[in-house]
């Protein structure tokens, strides 16, 4: 019997080229993105913010980012998906690091609403061109590995942090912490040399081209793709919304909880990172294999206990650092989630809205979310504050997920609509999904 073989080695070397970009993408993204709640405590101190404040900065970035990616999806299904990834990474690269000359409150706040424009267009266009790149068989597992790439990015992030506050005083720490947005810039070379577009793009332009393409965002609200679009939303703003939470606040809480400083702060965070980085990889083979819907409400279930859990031992340490692991374990597998069932339930030529679309939702509860703890702060305990907001999100996405259908090996074309799970596909009965896939 053959040995089988790894499945990023059982794929092409173009769809392998295409994971190693967009994972390097999330990679860089999330660096830019997470320098910013490392060094959010001694922002609150050097520009005397309030909680609210630093809540307001945290959220204006991702309520930028809502508003903007409605475009970026836009554009991404008209000019192409690896243009708009290009334009994305440098945008937001040189944002980050012209926030590292911040002298004030609002000259920081401009940069992190330019950078939320660079945020918007990157996770869009990265994961429509991944989702088409990849065969039916491993799409979950590519969809997750190339989603681990933000844990990474994060542990990156919070290295560069430590080694930069064991070296500098904190009150000048920090702007070395942004400049280091400057390495983005350099890993566009890469994806401009070595990435491909999209063929499903191609094929679908080649068709119809973009002059005579009349789909918009309308084209979401008809038939039962309004119905997909609804139920993809609660799933996506319920996990991100919370998920943020926990990104956002977390070395702040640590620090509240335990008079934690960004160095100490920084290293009790490499269990949560190590979760969130091992729950993307895992999760991506377990929904290949036994579906989307299953395994997608396996893990929601087990992080309302895991958070619940994790909030209650604010006195032990140990225990707290450990639950953290478990968080983020689950964090990461559920951050993987709904990409491949939006892009398994809409077609080509709107595929890009529809995740474009999706993700604004999502940028909207993240903006939101951060805010709405840091109010709560000021009437309930940080912990409590943390978890109403975060409990009730995962609620949300409980409800969505039972209302989604099944999607696992769904073949995407470069048609209208995508056909169906194909006999070689995992799972290659065909499954209800043909009742409920989307009506042009």
């Amino acid at each position: 019997m053959p040995q089988k073989r790894f499945w990023f080695f059982a794929i092409p070397l173009v769809e392998r080229v295409t994971c190693a970009a967009t994972f390097g993408g999330r990679v860089l993204d999330a660096m830019d993105s997470q320098v910013y709640a490392l060094v959010l405590p001694t922002l609150i101190t050097v520009f005397a913010l309030t909680r609210a404040q630093a809540g307001a900065l945290g959220s204006l970035t991702t309520l930028v980012a809502a508003v903007s990616t409605l475009f970026a999806g836009a554009a991404i299904d008209r000019f192409g998906r690896l243009r708009m990834l290009q334009g994305a990474i440098l945008l937001s690269a040189a944002a980050t690091v012209a926030a590292a000359f911040a002298h004030s409150f609002v000259y920081l706040a401009a940069m992190r609403a330019i950078q939320g424009i660079g945020y918007a267009a990157e996770l869009t266009a990265a994961m429509t061109l991944v989702n088409e790149a990849i065969t039916p068989k491993f799409r979950g597992t590519a969809i997750s590995w190339v989603q681990s790439g933000y844990a990474v990015g994060y542990a990156l992030a919070l290295l560069g942090t430590l080694a930069i506050y064991t070296m500098l005083p904190a009150r000048e720490a920090w702007r070395y912490c942004f400049a280091l947005g400057i390495i983005p810039a350099l890993y566009v070379l890469v994806l401009q040399r070595f990435v491909k577009e999209s063929p499903l793009f191609l094929a679908q332009r080649a068709e119809i081209p973009a002059a005579q393409d009349k789909s918009s965002m309308l084209d979401l609200l008809h038939g039962s793709n309004g119905r997909n679009t609804a139920i993809t939303a609660m799933i996506s703003i319920g996990v991100y919304g919370a998920a943020q939470i926990m990104i956002f606040w977390l070395p702040t809480y640590l620090h509240s909880a335990f008079h934690l400083n960004v160095t100490k702060t920084a290293g009790y965070m490499v269990l949560n990172i190590l979760g969130s980085f091992l729950g993307a990889l895992v999760y991506g083979p377990i929904t290949d294999r036994y579906g989307r819907r299953p395994v997608f409400l396996a893990y929601l279930l087990c992080q309302l206990v895991a958070l619940t859990a994790y909030l209650g031992f604010t006195r032990i340490l140990g225990v707290t650092l450990g639950l953290g692991f478990v968080v983020g374990l689950l964090q990461g597998g559920l951050a993987n989630g709904v990409q491949p069932i939006i892009a398994e339930l809409f077609g080509t030529r709107i595929r890009g809205r529809a995740l474009g679309l999706n993700t604004s939702l999502i940028r909207a509860s993240t903006a939101l979310s951060p805010a709405l703890v840091g109010v709560l702060a000021m009437h309930l305990s940080f912990g409590k504050a943390i978890g109403v907001v975060a409990m009730a999100l995962y609620a949300v996405a409980v409800l969505g997920v039972l209302l989604v259908p099944e999607t696992r090996g769904v073949e995407l074309t470069a048609e209208t609509a995508p056909a169906g799970p194909q006999p070689d596909a995992p799972g290659g009965a065909r499954t209800k999904i043909q009742k409920s896939i989307v009506e042009f």
